[in-house]
């Protein structure tokens, strides 16, 4: 029996990478001050920078590349 937590890393790429789009296109959309926007663009990051660590690093796309 082998146990792998999270083995399938498909829908949190697709999850983070769909909120990230989601809260960059909604604050494009809306009249917000200066401030506001950048505090939102940076929510959105986060949730961006992990959806493209998942990609990279968890699902070895660098070792295919590499070899």
């Amino acid at each position: 029996m082998s146990f792998q937590p999270m083995k399938n890393y498909r829908i949190n790429i697709i999850i983070s990478a769909s909120v990230a789009v989601a809260v960059f296109i909604i604050v494009a959309m809306l009249n917000l001050g200066h401030d506001s926007t950048w505090g939102w663009i940076a929510v959105g990051i986060v949730p961006a920078l992990y959806a493209i660590y998942d990609f990279l690093f968890r699902v070895n796309v660098t070792k295919a590349i590499l070899s």
